[in-house]
């Protein structure tokens, strides 16, 4: 007779799959690496059935992405491992990585955010072709992941700011680097312990205050940051120019 194969299906849960793709950030950063170097990063001898399918489930949550035949940390996977715990990016990137699996997705769908018993998951699971044996794995995966996601709250799509407040808020922002800027015109001296960049652009001057003196770690984690931050300004600065450009073109077709 031949085994009944079950579904593909995350073989850990999202809190735990985070824990181990946090292991290979620091130890390979944000660089790709062999699948064999990552799985001894993870504390296996090599590749085998145990170790495939853990990298096999990090990928399914977006957590590693694939480089050719390499493997790299995800963008998703670098804001949840730097971000401020409760920052909205953060946040987002979580409940995008609990409905990746395409088996979660659809208990996402079916359920929300309230499981049924593991009994009605459980009948679910077999007449979507699971094998009797399989089926706890998925079963406390799904739960332990849902549990996780439910401590940052009742999915709201009002969570997303609206066009309206986002742009408010970059106008607050931009009055008040102008008040500053014509308050005076030189940097004020770092505080005691803090060593201040200056950089001159022609838009203007960027100013960042940092600890005189930072360890490894800390360093790691301050790279990862102003990788992100230059990503937010990048964005900022497209949405900018682009709403520039619809603006002169309005006043092109009012001519």
């Amino acid at each position: 007779m031949a085994r009944v194969r079950s579904p593909n299906y995350p073989s850990i849960s999202l809190p735990d799959a985070i824990e181990r793709v946090r292991k290979i950030y620091k130890s390979e950063h944000m660089h790709k690496a062999p699948p064999e170097v990552v799985a001894k990063i993870l504390g296996y001898n090599g590749l085998n059935g145990a170790s495939l399918m853990v990298l096999s489930t990090l990928k399914k949550y977006g957590l590693l992405e694939e480089v050719g035949r390499d493997l790299k940390v995800s963008q998703d996977a670098l804001v949840i491992l730097v971000d401020p715990e409760n920052s909205q990016e953060r946040v987002a990137a979580i409940r995008k990585a609990a409905r990746a699996p395409a088996l979660f997705e659809k208990f996402f769908d079916e359920y929300g955010d309230k499981a049924p018993s593991d009994e009605n998951i459980r009948a679910y699971l077999l007449k979507n072709g699971f094998a009797q044996t399989a089926v706890d794995t998925p079963i406390r995966c799904y739960r332990e992941t849902l549990d996780f996601v439910s401590r940052l709250g009742p999915y709201n799509r009002s969570e997303q700011p609206n066009q309206e407040a986002e742009t408010t808020m970059e106008a607050t922002e931009e009055r008040d680097v102008r008040s500053a800027r014509t308050a005076t015109n030189d940097t004020p001296a770092a505080t005691a312990g803090m060593k201040r960049d200056v950089w001159d652009l022609d838009e203007g001057r960027v100013v960042l205050e940092r600890p005189a003196e930072l360890g490894p770690e800390s360093l790691e984690y301050l790279e990862a940051w102003l990788f992100l931050l230059l990503k937010k300004i990048k964005k900022e600065s497209v949405k900018t120019v682009s709403v520039k450009q619809q603006e002169l073109d309005d006043l092109v077709d009012k001519s």
